[in-house]
């Protein structure tokens, strides 16, 4: 190693202890290999990358790339190609994906070859007791040509000190991120935290029953799906908008899967504090449901709240949570004339006229 790689192993350090930015570390290799931009990652084999660090990327490019599914194992052949190959060895596109493929592939001759990332060089490494992997990508203008051996060979003698600061900083957001949801667990909050991909990567004891019961969250190759199909649209939206960086904080009604008893949850979520150095939080999300505001605690709480009886707490909490009173009336096994007959009583209980005035109301009392 030379003075110059000594150089870039030691801002690999750096950023892993606070000391320097990712952003920097990641540029000073990835410049002398030509990339337009640099990515350090976890990587699960199954969803993609679930977490990690672009450089020379603004919040809406990076956006882009979720949106395309730069980051899906199942849209992006490089997650796939990477995941396959022998740890420490450097490979480029050419050498592990068909040139014939790639050419007719729509996210490479899109959003890849849009962005100037068309080509790319990548490296694995293993983490420590972790189905998934670590991983340092530079992203190279289609313009740059083919990489050089002594380029790959370059990538490759700097795989200890990349994967030793990864492992560090990976560790550190790890323990960071479980302090935070076992924080809420103590006050008796549903609390998941979430990677890039929906991965759930932590998750409260009355989140892993709730997961269990299939009501309201489910999982789907440890990516966390919500059985209600327009709730888990809505879902996608608010996680998004989150993980664009555009807003920190959203708030979604999760309805419960088709046909079940239950009332509909109004749910949190929010971004993990994000750092540009220091630890690389596994988690870039955190859903929560207060204590009280889900299952049979919040039919009681807007019970008590409204002087209404239950099966009323039920309709206005169905009404809040998206749904018509035709699906409400189906669920509850009633007939449609009785979901109206409850919500003319619930107008007069609440002062309401309508149903988006009742919607006003329920959100502005459970906060």
């Amino acid at each position: 190693m030379d003075g110059g790689e000594r150089e870039i192993a030691d801002r690999f350090w750096q950023a892993a202890h606070g000391i320097a930015s990712w952003d920097a570390a990641i540029n000073a290799l990835a410049t002398p290999l030509h990339g337009r931009s640099g990515q350090i990652a976890v990587a699960d084999p199954l969803i993609g990358i679930t977490a990690g660090f672009m450089s020379n990327v603004s919040p809406q490019l990076l956006e882009q790339v979720i949106a395309g599914g730069g980051f899906d194992a199942s849209v992006n052949p490089r997650i796939r190609a990477v995941a396959a190959a022998p740890f420490g060895r450097c490979y480029a596109d050419e050498d592990v994906i068909d040139p014939s493929i790639k050419a007719r592939l729509p996210i490479f001759n899109g959003m890849f070859r849009e962005t100037g990332v068309y080509d790319a060089l990548m490296l694995r490494f293993p983490l420590s007791g972790e189905q998934s992997f670590g991983a340092f990508v530079v992203l190279r203008p289609e313009r740059n040509g083919a990489a050089s051996s002594s380029e790959k060979r370059l990538m490759e003698r700097m795989m200890p000190a990349i994967s030793a600061a990864m492992e560090s900083a990976h560790r550190l957001g790890k323990d960071d991120t479980s302090l935070i949801v076992n924080t809420l667990a103590g006050t008796g909050d549903v609390a998941i935290a979430l990677g890039w991909g929906r991965k759930i990567v932590s998750l409260s004891p009355s989140a892993e029953s709730m997961l269990r019961s299939g009501l309201h969250f489910s999982s789907r190759r440890g990516m966390l799906v919500l059985p209600d199909r327009e709730s888990d649209r809505r879902f996608g939206h608010a996680f998004g908008a989150l993980a664009g960086r555009h807003v920190d904080r959203q708030t979604i009604w999760i309805r419960p899967v088709e046909h079940a008893n239950a009332a509909p949850l109004r749910a949190t979520i929010v971004t993990v504090p994000f750092s540009s150095s220091g630890p690389l939080f596994p988690a870039i999300a955190l859903l929560y449901v207060t204590a009280g505001q889900h299952a049979d605690g919040l039919l009681e709480a807007v019970s008590d709240a409204l002087l209404l009886t239950p099966a009323e707490a039920s309709v206005i909490l169905s009404i809040a949570g998206g749904m018509n009173l035709a699906n409400i009336a189906s669920i509850r096994d009633v007939s449609y004339q009785t979901v109206r007959a409850q919500l003319k009583s619930i107008m007069m209980k609440t002062g309401t006229r309508t149903q988006s005035e009742i919607v006003t109301l329920m959100s502005s009392l459970i906060r």
